[in-house]
């Protein structure tokens, strides 16, 4: 397969890079589609930010946070993650400093501890240390074989909201600098709903960057900075208050005759 970055290319490999992603003039069409499916002039994100994304289906939420995570490249425009190109850094370095939820989680045959720790260095003691934080240790209580239950290819077997579970699981063992969650509680009740929320601001970083895609007005707890999209691009940007009194003064204005 071709890989995503030239095999004959020097990539970088900083020790240290700033908690910043930016985007400037990204612009991304998928090859079989002629309208672009997002379009962004500016927009960064500094540390400390907890921003939630929302608009309706089909906006543009999901590809932001593909291209943020480095899965889509753009088709026009720079994604830079500490200033660098994120598309000049060693792909090692941009998952040590990116955790990425996606909406359709893909499990591998296996057990319930190898699909949560899939670095394999994670240690037992952070494994447990994590695990009671969105209920893992009771689905693993319910089953004979605990941690070493038995996965079958796809998460076959599993709701989806176990199967979220175990892809948050994922990024809380990993620690991100940038956190980027897709519907990341789409598939869970109330209550598991309630520990990611409690989870997140617990867990998280003062200075990392926490960016959810959802429809769920619970998460924006959390937030600091709301987004609204709409048809690729970003139609409002501020603090939350802000933004939905913005939007509903917007929605009561009167049509002119």
């Amino acid at each position: 397969m071709e890989t995503s970055r030239p095999d004959d290319k020097s990539l970088l490999m900083p020790d240290e890079l700033a908690d910043r992603l930016e985007f400037e003039g990204v612009k991304f069409t998928y090859p079989t589609a002629p309208v672009a499916r997002l379009q962004v002039a500016g927009l960064t994100f500094n540390a400390g930010d907890r921003v939630v994304l929302m608009g309706p289906n089909g906006c543009g939420k999901s590809t932001l946070l593909k291209i943020a995570a480095g899965l889509y490249k753009p088709s026009e425009g720079q994604v830079r993650l500490g200033g660098a190109d994120l598309w000049e850094l060693d792909p090692q370095v941009v998952n040590q400093r990116i955790g990425y939820l996606p909406q359709d989680l893909h499990l591998f045959k296996g057990t319930l501890k190898s699909n949560m720790a899939l670095s394999g260095g994670i240690s037992d003691s952070r494994l447990l240390e994590v695990s009671p934080l969105l209920g893992i240790d009771r689905m693993a209580a319910d089953n004979p074989r605990s941690m070493e239950m038995e996965i079958s290819e796809g998460g076959q077997g599993l709701s989806g909201g176990q199967r979220q579970l175990v892809g948050l699981v994922r990024l809380f063992l990993i620690q991100p600098r940038i956190w980027l969650l897709d519907e990341p509680s789409a598939s869970l009740d109330m209550e598991s709903e309630g520990k990611l929320l409690e989870s997140l601001q617990k867990n998280t970083r003062p200075t990392d960057i926490v960016l959810i895609a959802t429809h769920r007005p619970r998460l924006m707890a959390l937030a600091n900075r709301l987004i609204v999209m709409r048809r690729g691009q970003i139609v409002a940007d501020g603090a939350p208050q802000d933004v939905i009194k913005s939007m509903q003064a917007a929605q009561n204005v009167p049509e002119r005759a």
